[in-house]
């Protein structure tokens, strides 16, 4: 079991540097991805052709590109979620695990607008979402910060450090304005079990051997 040094700067925020290593970093980078355009209201995405980028409306929230990771997916689910697991999980929650990355491009007024993870408008899935996170990948990038409306707290990632928080109203958070290069980061999300056990909860990736969907099934049939 690994141990994680975590450091509050709120009751229910923290983070944790050097979480992953350079090295770990150069790997996952070092993959080749399908990327997918994001839609700026974070509501789905849609194949994307990179010769359209400069035909690519730009309004306020910068564009947004989702890699999934090809060629060192083994890597991401033995090393890269084995580490993520061991720091959320717990009897009541589990990181839901997802090959992707998120892509921030240097534009546009905001990098992604207020918001929180459990609202209402977040669909059936949100009812679900207990926590948020972000897992910075790069450097190169100004600005970008995590802005907490209601605490009065931005949090710059860098490179190998995560920050954790509250997916609640409390917790109402921004990606600010960013610019000279992209900024790269997994961000995802930790569920309640009943998440795993709901209709909604999707299949399992085929290299994910520790899923927690299939973990809750195996629970319940002993």
């Amino acid at each position: 079991m690994l141990n994680f040094n975590k450091v509050y700067i709120d009751p229910e925020i923290y983070y944790v540097e050097n979480f992953i290593s350079q090295e770990e970093i150069d790997i996952i980078l070092g993959s080749t991805f399908e990327w997918i355009k994001t839609n700026e209201d974070g509501n789905g995405a849609y194949a994307f052709d990179e010769e359209e980028l400069d035909e690519l409306k730009t309004e306020g929230v910068a564009r947004r590109f989702t890699g999934v990771i090809k060629s060192e997916e083994k890597f991401w689910w033995e090393v890269i979620v084995k580490k993520l697991r061991q720091l959320l999980d717990n009897e009541n929650e589990r990181y839901n695990a997802v090959p992707y990355i998120t892509k921030y491009l240097p534009e546009g007024d905001w990098g992604l607008y207020y918001h929180y993870e459990n609202h209402p408008d977040c669909g059936p899935i949100g009812k679900y979402t207990t926590k948020g996170f972000t897992l910075g990948l790069n450097d190169g990038w100004t600005g970008g910060e995590i802005d907490f409306k209601h605490k009065g707290i931005t949090f710059t990632v860098k490179p190998g450090t995560i920050v954790v928080f509250p997916a609640s109203e409390d917790y109402t958070h921004a990606v600010l304005k960013s610019g000279g290069g992209n900024r790269i980061v997994h961000s995802a999300f930790v569920y309640s079990n009943d998440f795993y056990e709901s209709e909604i909860c999707p299949d399992v990736f085929p290299l994910d051997t520790n899923n927690s969907k299939i973990k809750t099934i195996t629970n319940k049939d002993n």
